[in-house]
């Protein structure tokens, strides 16, 4: 087995998507931005010697290496089109050629850095990475942040023309989400620094919801319960939602501006205050959810979680001691009574099964055990 001194690794994280970038979408949520920091810095305290290969605006103190940055610094394309029609469209179109450039151009540098300094083991979330895998002998170990896809996706097809490659899942339900068979090597659970959280025992007096708002994470559904309760909601997520057609047509008409409260994009303390004064995070999805990082945040606040029982639910909330899980065949009137009990749930046990399952550090020697085991075959 490769190591360093002591038993430690070299170990390349490669994250090359531009979405990474705090300066360009730190308006955006995108949750791989912080599990990727997380799990550098944490395996940098480890003793490991890490290398992160992303966009170069991110703050961390892992030695960081970036692509060429100039096509998306200067909007190069965007400008290219602004006198002509159809924008947007350009711009879109564009927009992709821009990320393709920049992701191409970081994991040749990644995989040409990683073959001359003796990388261990290299660890990725890029779908593009797997057309360049033949380029090193170098282990690549392929962490899945979505459901599986169906083959109406492009993603599909890659997968399956790599389905030999090393997955990782972030729950097991993920691995049941689709009928593409590849080889998962390992379920880790994401996990967040127990520092960064600060735990409220007291119970707070309006109902919460977070994410993006789109018809899967059951924005409507979390309006109709705060309506028939009489609670008020509070919504944290972007600012960008108000002209999609899911917002106009299914949000907009039944909103309560008496009950419902949009707190706009939070981050940092104003995301941990806003869990602490909630009675409860609801997650009324209706889709696979592979994890659901934002179940765990609420319960490192203590912030019980009421949830139907969809993708990864039941694996990361503990039904009748984190919060409730409830069977989506119950609908809206099951969900409405899993909320009427939330003050049986102890928030203090929320926090406790956090720190027993979902900190940055069990996922971090989770991670440690999977390299070893991926470098002893």
């Amino acid at each position: 087995m490769p190591k360093l001194k002591n038993n430690k690794l070299k170990i390349l994280i490669l994250a090359p998507v531009i979405y990474m970038s705090p300066t360009k979408f730190g308006d955006k949520i995108y949750a791989p931005r912080d599990y990727i920091l997380t799990l550098a810095e944490g395996l940098k305290k480890k003793g490991h010697e890490v290398i992160l290969f992303s966009t170069p605006d991110l703050k961390t103190e892992v030695p960081l290496m970036g692509g060429d940055w100039y096509p998306l610094k200067h909007d190069l394309i965007r400008d290219r089109y602004k006198t002509r029609e159809l924008i947007s469209e350009y711009w879109m179109q564009s927009r992709t050629l821009v990320q393709d450039y920049y992701e191409a151009d970081i994991i040749v540098k990644a995989i040409k850095y990683a073959n001359e300094n003796q990388v261990d083991i290299i660890h990725t979330d890029s779908y593009l990475v797997h057309f360049f895998q033949s380029l090193t002998e170098i282990p690549i170990i392929y962490l899945m942040h979505d459901p599986l896809p169906t083959d109406e996706a492009i993603e599909y097809w890659i997968l399956k023309r790599f389905k030999d490659h090393k997955y990782i899942s972030i729950s097991n339900s993920q691995r049941r989400s689709g009928d593409l068979h590849i080889n998962f090597i390992d379920t880790v659970y994401h996990g967040l620094p127990l520092e960064n959280f600060i735990f409220n025992p007291k119970r707070g007096e309006s109902l919460a919801f977070v994410g993006r708002v789109i018809k899967e994470k059951g924005l409507d559904k979390a309006i109709e319960v705060s309506k028939k309760l009489n609670i008020p909601l509070k919504l944290a997520t972007t600012n960008d939602y108000k002209d999609s057609q899911y917002y106009q047509e299914e949000i907009a008409p039944i909103i309560d501006k008496r009950l419902v409260q949009t707190m706009g994009f939070l981050v940092g303390k104003e995301k941990i205050e806003f869990y602490n004064k909630a009675m409860a995070l609801l997650f009324p999805i209706s889709w696979s959810e592979p994890f659901g990082l934002v179940m765990i945040e609420a319960m490192a606040c203590g912030t019980p979680v009421v949830a139907f029982d969809c993708g990864s639910v039941k694996e990361v909330v503990k039904d009748g001691v984190t919060g409730y899980v409830v069977d989506p065949r119950e609908g809206i009137t099951g969900f409405i009574e899993a909320v009427k009990k939330i003050d049986l749930i102890d928030r203090v046990k929320c926090r406790e099964y956090f720190e027993t399952h979902f900190t940055a550090e069990i996922m971090v020697n989770n991670y440690e055990k999977l390299y070893s085991k991926v470098l002893q075959k």
